[in-house]
């Protein structure tokens, strides 16, 4: 039997947080003066799941081992298994404004 991949939004939960998206709603107030953005993808087989601190090992195929938590708004704890493969992307985004700060 084929394992399906297990697809979790962890990276992007662990990744944005609710601070990273602050400076999307200010977007349409102010004008960024430099603006930048990141996308990592992980793609690998899930090598241990520690379900009391929530989190698991992931071994990517370059041999390299990524430690990630599992975040709480993840119910399905119990269905993540060693030898599950995940694939997952993050996002991180900056907006730098230009507010003159000392007349402020």
């Amino acid at each position: 039997m084929q394992k399906q991949p297990l697809s979790l939004a962890l990276a992007a939960c662990l990744a944005v947080g609710a601070a990273g998206l602050a400076p999307l709603a200010l977007a349409d107030t102010i004008t960024p003066i430099a603006a930048g953005a990141t996308v990592t993808e992980i793609t690998g087989t899930i090598v241990a799941v520690n379900k009391e601190t929530r989190q698991m090992t992931i071994k990517v195929p370059d041999c390299h081992f990524y430690v990630v938590d599992i975040p709480n708004k993840v119910k399905c704890i119990d269905a993540i298994k060693v030898g599950d493969k995940l694939a997952a992307t993050a996002t991180e985004a900056v907006l730098v404004d230009g507010l003159d700060h000392k007349s402020a």
